[in-house]
């Protein structure tokens, strides 16, 4: 969760945001294969920590490096003391790392939901594969928002300058000097909702802005709902295999830096 959003939580997690770990989960899968040789992965923009939290539990053999600017000295001893787990570092930036840290070769950065957040991105890209140790090939995993035509003042509320497509973030992903790899949209069904809720927006009738730590549905509701988003993942991925490739509320893109 963005820490704008933060002061908002809800003890009980949005039914998207379950979702899209298991989503972004199978998709660090396939850039980094579960082996018994420990894997160090750079969640940049780590936010609150609650994907890395469940990455943790999901892959025993990696240790994450958690960076995000919002956090102060006195809140990243905090945030360690809460979560209170020896494979997971949290910085305020990369250049923090001591150096038993800087000498690990990072195998992979995500960079989830956090491009859409920077103004010069490209620039930005450029100095996260600067600043790691690159004597290896890295990977890299963005997701972003999907479609500009979407912007609302959600976008505004959680500070995004922009939203992407498939073309675009490769374009980006190009520009800092990376490989795109693969790039797809998951999240087909809930285009129509944003849609409704742009339109909604234009005709004055949503004005409120909430985030998603403003959930209050039952645990059955929210199961049933992270559930019908995994379907919607898994049946638009299986047209994809079939060459159909469906639209979606949020874009990726697998990347890599060739070994320099």
């Amino acid at each position: 969760m963005d820490i704008t959003e933060q002061k908002y939580t809800d003890p009980q997690r949005h039914p998207w945001e379950l979702a899209r770990f298991k989503i972004l989960l199978e998709l660090i899968n396939t850039c980094i294969p579960s082996t018994n040789e420990r894997k160090f992965i750079a969640d940049i923009g780590c936010g609150d920590c609650f994907f890395s939290q469940q990455l943790l539990k999901a892959r025993q053999d990696v240790e994450i490096i958690g960076i995000d600017p919002a956090y102060s000295p006195e809140d990243i001893i905090q945030k360690n003391k809460e979560l209170d787990e020896p494979r997971f570092h949290l910085y305020s930036s990369l250049d923090q790392l001591p150096f038993s840290l800087k000498e690990k070769k990072i195998q992979l950065i995500l960079l989830l939901d956090v491009v859409e957040h920077i103004e010069k991105d490209i620039a930005f890209l450029q100095q996260i594969i600067q600043s790691v140790n690159s004597a290896t090939e890295i990977k890299m995993l963005v997701s972003v928002p999907a479609y500009q035509g979407l912007f609302t003042g959600h976008d505004v509320f959680l500070k995004h300058y922009r939203r992407y497509t498939r073309k675009s973030i490769s374009q980006t992903i190009i520009a800092a000097g990376l490989v795109p790899v693969r790039t797809g949209y998951f999240f087909f069904s809930l285009l129509p909702v944003r849609i409704f809720q742009k339109l909604a927006e234009k005709t004055g009738l949503r004005r409120k802005q909430k985030g998603i730590g403003n959930w209050h549905g039952s645990p059955f509701v929210s199961k049933l709902f992270k559930n019908y988003l995994l379907f919607d993942y898994q049946f638009s991925k299986l047209l994809g295999k079939a060459g159909i490739n469906l639209p979606g509320l949020s874009v990726y893109c697998i990347c890599k830096k060739p070994v320099s």
